[in-house]
């Protein structure tokens, strides 16, 4: 039985982020943030909150937010995900660093 690729896109997190950043890389910020948004629900349930691939969802889920306009959003998401990357990892953690810079390319 073959499955559509948009459904495995919705179910996979490891599939939708690759949907996402298509979409993102052909203009569709509108879709990429979707498929993210769905990547990260689907991330939380099956590898957890504190596994870096759903943080690193929830990062560029921010990112995508914030490519939409919603600027406010795109912040609340990278604080948590910067939450979750301090509670599996030490403050000094590269890509704590990598969050707090694009906090700055947000605000900015």
């Amino acid at each position: 039985m073959l499955v559509s690729p948009i459904i495995l896109a919705q179910t996979s997190p490891l599939l939708a982020s690759p949907a996402s950043l298509a979409h993102y890389d052909a203009g569709g910020h509108d879709l990429a943030a979707e498929f993210m948004a769905r990547a990260v629900v689907v991330s939380e349930r099956t590898v957890g909150l504190d596994n870096p691939l759903t943080i690193h969802n929830y990062l560029n889920l921010a990112l995508y937010e914030h490519a939409r306009g919603n600027t406010l959003l795109a912040l609340r998401l990278m604080r948590r995900a910067m939450d979750l990357w301090r509670l599996i990892s030490s403050p000094d953690h590269p890509d704590l660093a990598t969050a707090h810079n694009n906090i700055g390319v947000i605000v900015i």
